[in-house]
């Protein structure tokens, strides 16, 4: 067997893993993305693609009113200063929007705030009736050349109406 050398080798193909493989290969880099699974994507190929991105521009451009300090408000009140300090939630307001903005440049998708998908805590300090959570448009499948839809982590088929199984 030849050895190969990669500059970044990623282990697991969910959204973090495929972000930061996406990312250093469009930097130049050689990426090798292992997953240990029989398809890619992880946890993430069942979420239907929804990410939550506090005051990114497109929020603006909805007419959906948000800021830094509305959401570090949240997000500190919901996560223990025991597990995540203050500058990790600041680091993550302040890039979350640079990676949305760079994954839409980078591919054909485009992601659009959901007005009516609510944070989670209403109770908390900063919450917001809808629109942190982008979900994203359609793709073709077929655009993924010969892995196509079999390499993805097939979803739960649907139950029929009324059906026991």
């Amino acid at each position: 067997m030849t050895q190969q050398h990669y500059d970044l080798v990623v282990i697991g193909s969910g959204a973090a893993g495929l972000m930061a493989a996406m990312r250093a290969a469009k930097s130049g880099a050689s990426v090798l993305a292992l997953e240990k699974g029989a398809a890619f994507g992880g946890s993430s190929a069942k979420s239907g693609g929804g990410i939550w991105i506090p005051n990114n521009p497109n929020i603006a451009a909805a007419g959906v009113q948000d800021s830094a300090e509305k959401a570090f408000q949240y997000m500190r009140d919901i996560i223990p200063a025991s597990q995540v300090d203050d500058a990790r939630i600041k680091n993550y307001i302040d890039s979350a929007p640079k990676m949305l903005e760079f994954l839409e440049a980078s591919t054909q998708v485009s992601y659009t705030p959901v007005a009516g998908y609510a944070d989670y805590y209403p109770d908390v300090e900063g919450w917001q009736p809808g629109g942190r959570t982008m979900a994203p448009s359609p793709i073709d499948g077929r655009q993924l050349g010969r892995c196509s839809i079999a390499c993805w982590r097939p979803l739960r088929p649907a139950r029929r109406w009324g059906s026991s199984r």
